[in-house]
């Protein structure tokens, strides 16, 4: 069995169509369905198998002259998974469900070699970020579209080719942010009539945005909006400064200080996570390194717990990677969030 799969990531490296030499069917009976998630949370146990996966083409890999191409898929739950094929790219934002061998690469970081793919049957609209009109089954050759037709198009190290025109090209449309604000109005209005006994108006179910559309300017002087980090400094008139404090000492924001603070009515607690929330109770990251829920630091019995909720990119501490688990804290303590660094100090 493992010879046969060594065989099908041999024919896409000479540039061969393995569904086409090997067969659909035999692959097709090779295969088990899986989440990217799956494969990210334990990558040996899914080496040498074949794979099928469902998710978007989120961005395309520079392979410069290379016969294959290269490309990134998401999952719906924000699981990214290297893919390498010997057809074209598919466009980005198309819709996949794709079968291939799953592999290492040379970080040791899973990737799958593509054999076969097909339109999903669910959700095949295009994310509004794709590049040009191309539709969910159009295929895009990255060595001839170039970077002006993906300004987003990233080599192998994960950097753009033109990041100021990736910058450009992804940036929020001005009409999605008044929408946003719009429907946090209605919502909150409808709040306000509920609590003085007047029956609200319908309002529609809250749709989450996406953090690259949340990421505006400040929304008030004392928030801090910055290339990775955004948070809220907390008014010592109104709140209660805790004897505790994280101070960024790696990343885009380095210097910056994050106090811990008691709100009235709350549990004395910092969430940290790409998840938005206004409130001085909360970190919120833009990379996608970090989960939606990624940590929280906690007051106990007079002394600062870490809990780790991310299973794909787990919170570190002091160079360990923690579990679900908590673990108190002790000045000086270094606590890595993705692409951030903290150092906790306990005064």
């Amino acid at each position: 069995m493992s010879s046969s799969r060594s065989l099908l990531r041999l024919l896409i490296a000479c540039g061969a169509s393995a569904s086409v030499l090997v067969g659909p069917t035999a692959i097709s009976a090779q295969s088990v369905t899986v989440r990217v998630e799956e494969i990210r949370l334990d990558p040996q146990a899914h080496v040498d198998e074949v794979r099928t996966i469902t998710g978007v083409v989120d961005r395309l890999v520079d392979r410069g002259a290379s016969s294959t191409s290269a490309f990134y898929v998401e999952d719906d739950y924000g699981h990214m998974i290297l893919v390498v094929s010997s057809e074209p790219a598919p466009a980005r934002g198309s819709r996949l469900t794709l079968t291939g061998v799953v592999s290492l690469d040379d970080s040791g970081d899973p990737m799958i070699t593509m054999v076969s793919s097909s339109a999903a049957s669910a959700a095949t609209t295009p994310r509004p970020d794709a590049a040009g009109a191309a539709g969910a089954g159009d295929a895009v050759d990255p060595a001839a579209a170039g970077a002006e037709s993906d300004p987003c198009l990233m080599t192998l190290s994960g950097e753009a080719v033109d990041p100021e025109a990736c910058a450009a090209a992804t940036s929020p449309p001005i009409g999605l942010l008044v929408g946003a604000t719009l429907l946090l109005l209605v919502l909150t209005g409808g709040v306000f009539v509920a609590r003085r006994g007047v029956p609200a108006p319908f309002a529609p179910e809250a749709v989450e945005l996406p953090t690259s559309a949340l990421w505006g300017p400040p929304i008030s002087d004392r928030e801090y909006v910055g290339g990775t980090l955004r948070f809220v400094r907390p008014d010592p008139g109104t709140l209660q400064l805790m004897p505790g404090r994280l101070e960024v000492t790696g990343g885009e924001d380095a210097g910056q200080v994050i106090r811990l603070v008691r709100v009235p009515g709350a549990e004395v607690e910092m969430t940290f996570g790409r998840a938005a929330n206004e409130g001085p109770s909360h970190v919120q990251f833009k990379e996608q390194t970090v989960s939606r829920q990624h940590a929280k630091i906690r007051l106990r019995d007079g002394e600062w717990w870490l809990q780790n909720y991310s299973r794909t990119n787990p919170t570190v501490l002091n160079g360990e990677p923690l579990a679900a688990t908590e673990v108190p804290l002790s000045d000086h303590d270094s606590i890595e969030m993705g692409e951030v660094t903290f150092r906790f100090r306990a005064s």
